[in-house]
């Protein structure tokens, strides 16, 4: 068994636990899907106490002190990737990571860290600091995390509500010059309160949003970061990822109105209808709407809130065509909608836990 055996790239943030955290942190910074406002992020935790830098310091020697685990050829590609040279971790079966582990598999993971700390390969993000000095709004990041299915909605200190959807992540730092959100994955929805002072920014992927006094949604997928502006306006930036085998920033800031959207993987800017919108939107209220939208994405947006997924065993069933309106997740709900009223097959598999869905 190698360390890769004990990566997730994707764990849920440990509450309360510091050495926990620091095994978090370091199975995120070893994944080859780790984002520039991860890495931010995983600074802002580890200058945020005394107890958490110790927790590096503690573990990092726990690694100098066995050779085997230093020389073992994650470490040593993860030590690279850390240190912007562009190297990945080999994957091997990822079986979860274990934060409490006293091991050895879970100390070496933390040269990650500290390595890419002093390295100073977090990404530069505009012309903003590394770090804020906090306010007295909130002298700590603020953690916010949901589960698959579950949805949640905070009134941050400074006025501003954050409702966050399904399967999402974000940090929170309040400071003195600026409000940051870091997403780290998912989708919310930000109904920021006006401040002209301190502007309201929301890192996602490779751009930044700067909003003042507005309404808009950010969802952030694996290949693509989505802006929809309700209210007010905002503009979206493409910030700088420090990464050598990255191309140089080419597009210019893209400034919205209410009802646009833009989407960073088109590098396109289109108006979005009412109907649309309310239909992106429903799951503010707890349902699905759909109308005349193809079965793939119905399926695909579905599954977003369910570990039980359904499964289309052809892809021309997804082209079919039809408007829905149904509570999230609801597997069931869906799966008979299609056998009633296009008889399809609904079959169960309990071994994967999913609905297959054939002709």
């Amino acid at each position: 068994m190698t360390v890769s055996d004990f990566i997730d790239p994707r764990p849920d943030f440990p509450e309360g636990d510091v050495d926990a955290q620091a095994a978090y942190w370091a199975a995120v910074l070893g994944s080859d899907r780790c984002r520039p406002a991860q890495r931010k992020s995983f600074i802002l935790w580890r200058e945020a106490s005394a107890q958490n830098r110790a927790a590096y310091d503690t573990l990092i020697a726990t690694l100098e002190a066995s050779d085997g685990v230093r020389n073992d050829p994650d470490i040593l590609a993860l030590r690279a990737g850390a240190l912007g040279q562009g190297v990945n971790a080999r994957r091997g079966t990822r079986n979860g990571l274990r934060y409490g582990l006293a091991g050895i598999a879970a100390s070496a993971l933390f040269v990650i860290g500290l390595g890419g700390y002093q390295a100073g390969w977090i990404p530069a993000f505009g012309s903003g600091p590394v770090m804020q000095t906090a306010s007295a709004d909130n002298a700590a990041p603020i953690h916010l995390l949901t589960s698959v299915g579950e949805r949640l909605t905070r009134t941050l200190p400074d006025g501003s509500t954050v409702e966050v959807n399904t399967d999402s992540e974000i940090r929170v730092v309040l400071a003195d010059q600026a409000r940051e959100i870091y997403m780290l994955r998912g989708q919310a929805i930000f109904d920021v309160a006006h401040d002209a002072d301190r502007p309201f920014m929301v890192y996602a992927g490779d751009r930044k949003v700067t909003a003042l006094g507005t309404l808009f949604e950010v969802r952030l997928d694996e290949a693509s970061t989505q802006v929809t502006l309700l209210e007010g306006k905002v503009r979206v930036d493409e910030i700088s990822l420090n990464d050598p085998d990255v191309a140089p920033i080419a597009s210019a800031p893209v400034e919205l109105s209410p009802g646009e959207r833009f989407v960073s993987a088109e590098e396109a800017m289109t108006q979005v209808t009412p109907q649309t919108i309310e239909s992106d939107l429903s799951w503010r209220q707890g349902r699905h709407i759909f109308v005349d939208a193809q079965l793939s994405h119905i399926v695909s947006e579905l599954n977003r809130y369910t570990t039980r997924q359904i499964v289309l065993n052809d892809p021309a069933i997804g082209e079919l065509e039809a408007s829905a309106n149904f509570k999230l997740g609801s597997t069931h709900s869906l799966a008979a909608a299609l056998e009633a009223n296009f008889g399809l097959s609904v079959t169960d598999d309990p071994d994967r836990d999913h609905i297959i869905i054939d002709w």
